[in-house]
């Protein structure tokens, strides 16, 4: 796999990918909607934020952004097309993300993750510190606040 800073013209295969990734968890149609929002990526967004993308064959199969907010590393978006989940490609992906971490001085980041996703940041050396209760329609989801150090 080949990783590279991704570029605003990515937008719309990143915003693509991240949609894919998010339904692969069979969510409900009226809960994606929701996460329209969250889940398309703007050119701007991209420049302003430390993104790198994942080809392979000159395909873009992955990404992750990296956000800074009050002196605070957060791995913002982490997501890999469904055909190729399982194959290894997200343990390399998250491991480019660990040494950019430390490349921005940072020694730990934080991540808000998707249930269906906590059990992969675990194995990647994340460690829950809380959750963060959140409402889909009448339903109380736990959403877990994991922190993965990058030393």
């Amino acid at each position: 796999m080949n990783i590279v800073r991704a570029k605003a013209t990515d937008a719309d295969a990143l915003t693509k990918i991240a949609w894919a990734s998010k339904q692969f968890w069979n969510y409900p149609e009226r809960w994606m909607k929701k996460w329209r929002e969250e889940l398309t990526l703007t050119g701007v967004w991209i420049e302003a934020n430390t993104v790198y993308i994942g080809f392979i064959s000159n395909k873009p199969i992955g990404f992750y952004a990296l956000s800074i907010t009050q002196n605070q590393c957060q791995l913002f978006h982490f997501w890999i097309t469904p055909a190729h989940i399982g194959q290894g490609l997200g343990r390399t992906l998250f491991r480019h993300a660990v040494e950019q971490t430390k490349s921005l001085g940072y020694s730990e980041f934080w991540i808000e993750s998707d249930p269906n996703a906590e059990r992969f940041y675990l194995k990647m050396g994340a460690e829950r510190k809380a959750v963060r209760k959140s409402m889909m329609d009448e339903c109380e989801r736990d959403l877990p606040l994991l922190l993965c150090r990058s030393v």
